[in-house]
């Protein structure tokens, strides 16, 4: 579960939430992160050094309340999305 959020797959998470609607800002201060917004109006932040299965487990319930498909899963880009 930890490996889902390493640094090499954080870049492929915020690219397929923003290609589902989902609007990203990086956070500097403080040790960084990302501020997410879904197109639902919830919003939640990830944080680079995630390193809490639950807290990854409750961002992809978070993900998965929105609409919006974890974008790790296999045949994520084969998927129509619904706008």
């Amino acid at each position: 579960m930890g490996k889902d959020l390493s640094g090499k797959s954080l870049p492929r998470i915020i690219k397929g939430l923003e290609s589902q609607g989902a609007e990203t800002r990086g956070l500097r201060r403080g040790g960084g992160g990302w501020l997410i917004k879904f197109p639902n109006g919830e919003g939640t932040t990830l944080h680079r050094s995630t390193s809490d299965v639950r807290a990854i487990l409750n961002f992809k319930a978070t993900i998965k309340r929105a609409g919006l498909v974890w974008p790790l899963d296999k045949g994520f880009n084969n998927r129509k999305l619904s706008a």
